[in-house]
């Protein structure tokens, strides 16, 4: 079965979603359907958050290069995990 993310995930989101799916095998796909930018979990996110008045030499930031808003919020990656596993699961029990 597939899952997919409207943006870059990082790792850590698809192996979530692939770990709390109900099939065997599970493929998650991280540049599909239109692209908001990175989605880092939270956990990646630096405790004073993100400024927007600095420009980071880091690819998380690439929304800056592209002038793009701020990034998406910290609780952002977590709901793609979410979304994605609830999905799965109702496809499972289809």
């Amino acid at each position: 079965m597939g899952s997919g993310a409207a943006g870059e995930t990082l790792v850590e989101l698809g192996r979530r979603t692939k770990s709390a799916s109900p099939f065997a095998q599970t493929q998650f796909l991280g540049y599909s359907n239109g692209c908001i930018g990175y989605i880092p979990p939270a956990e990646c996110y630096p405790a004073e958050g993100w400024s927007p008045r600095e420009t980071y030499l880091v690819p998380d930031m690439l929304c800056q290069s592209y002038m793009l808003p701020m990034h998406v919020a910290p609780d952002a990656g977590q709901m793609v995990v979410d979304r994605c596993t609830a999905l799965l699961q109702r496809t499972a029990g289809e």
